[in-house]
C-alpha cells in the first residue's frame, strides 16, 4: 500500500507551512495573524474554484501573496507548475502545459471568515528543472512527497519545531 492510500485529506488551520513552526506573515500593512492569512487563502480559493481549470503556471516574488495563490489553488484541486522567475523563456517554456500563467497575481478579498485549509495529499506541484544538462523539464511531485521531504530536512538539520 503506498503512502497516499494511507492519508487522503490533510487538514491545517494552525500552521498554514505544515512543517511544525509558526510562521510570521508579513505583508505591506505589517505582521499576518495565521488566521488572516487563512481567509486570505478561503478568498483565493473561492476565485480558483470559479475557474474551472486544471492546471497553472505560477510566479508571484513576495512571499505572502505566493503562499497565498499556491495553497488556495491547491486547496481547489488544481496543480500547480512552480516558475523560478517570470522570464519570457521560462513562461514560454511551460505555457503549452498549463491552462493559465499566473504572473504577480493580485489578492482575492471577498470571504470574511477563514476556514480549515484542506489539501489532497496527492496533490500535485511541478516543479521546472535547472536544464542544466539540457532544456529545462517539467518534474512532479505529490504533496505528501513534499511534506516528507520536509520532513527528513527537519531531522537532519536538528531544526526545531517551535517558534524562536
Amino acid at each position: 500500500m503506498s503512502k497516499v492510500e494511507h492519508v487522503h485529506h490533510l487538514h491545517f488551520s494552525q500552521d498554514p507551512l505544515f512543517i511544525g513552526v509558526t510562521p510570521k506573515w508579513a505583508d505591506g500593512q505589517g505582521q499576518l495573524s495565521n488566521a488572516e492569512f487563512l481567509r486570505r487563502v478561503d478568498s483565493t480559493k473561492a476565485y480558483c474554484l470559479s475557474l474551472q481549470i486544471r492546471r497553472v503556471a505560477l510566479f508571484h516574488d513576495d512571499i505572502v501573496p505566493f503562499a497565498v495563490w499556491l495553497l488556495a489553488l491547491l486547496s481547489a484541486d488544481i496543480e500547480v507548475v512552480l516558475l523560478p522567475n517570470a522570464k519570457p523563456d521560462t513562461v514560454q517554456a511551460t505555457a503549452e502545459t498549463v491552462d493559465l500563467v499566473m504572473l504577480q497575481p493580485d489578492l482575492r478579498d471577498d470571504i470574511a471568515e477563514a476556514s480549515t485549509l484542506s489539501i489532497k495529499s496527492d496533490a500535485k506541484l511541478w516543479f521546472l528543472t535547472s536544464g542544466s544538462t539540457g532544456a529545462p523539464k517539467l518534474i512532479v511531485k505529490q504533496f505528501w512527497q513534499l511534506q516528507l521531504e520536509v520532513q527528513v530536512l527537519q531531522q537532519t538539520f536538528n531544526c526545531s519545531t517551535t517558534a524562536s
